[in-house]
């Protein structure tokens, strides 16, 4: 009798040990787990534990290494919100900028395959390149392809590199035939400057 009061006395303090991490405030930051399914999303495609604050983490990183002292987290708000697009369940993840609400920066995630989907840096204030000299094409190219190898994406020895100009931009392809994957890198023409990644 002795020796079953030492058992049940630890087991009925374990469980109220798993009540209480179960219902602790640390677990605030999950969104969803398999239990429940975002209104936005098809009932079969219930999303395992996904973490707005890894989220966040994880974008900060990825723009951190792609504009280096240009981006500061500190400056911006950021919100994170979820969507379907045919069968990818997507993050987007938005950095507003506490003092200038005309520039932003925003990251879109695959969550099934964690690869950024979408990349845009927004500055909507009216900049004069009138007296800017162009970029060469090679100059824009070598841009292109140093923010593509930033990229954490896999297949980068097995694309096909082509590109074109549109008003003050210029936008290089990366295509991979095996897998028809095809990546886009919008920059600016003027200042070689990153204002769009798409995963296609």
């Amino acid at each position: 009798m002795k020796v079953l009061k030492y058992f049940i006395f630890p087991f009925f303090i374990s469980l109220i040990l798993l009540f209480f991490y179960n219902y602790s405030p640390i677990k605030t930051d999950i969104i969803y787990t398999k239990e429940i399914t975002p209104h936005n999303y098809t009932s079969n495609a219930k999303l395992t534990e996904i973490s707005k604050l890894k989220l966040i983490d994880k974008s900060e990183e990825l723009l951190t290494t792609l504009f280096s002292n240009e981006f500061k987290i500190s400056d911006y708000v950021p919100e994170v919100s979820f969507y379907k697009i045919s069968n990818n369940n997507i993050a987007d993840i938005s950095f507003r900028e506490k003092e200038n609400p005309s520039l932003n920066y925003m990251v879109s995630f695959n969550i099934q395959t964690s690869y950024p989907y979408h990349i845009d840096y927004y500055n909507f204030k009216d900049i004069d390149y009138e007296d800017t000299q162009i970029l060469s094409s090679d100059e824009l190219k070598s841009s292109a392809l140093d923010y593509f190898s930033k990229i954490p994406i896999n297949n980068k020895d097995s694309v096909k590199f082509s590109h074109f100009y549109i008003n003050d931009t210029y936008t290089a392809y990366f295509k991979d035939y095996s897998s028809e994957t095809v990546i886009s890198i919008t920059l600016n023409k003027f200042t070689g400057k990153l204002i769009s990644y798409y995963l296609n």
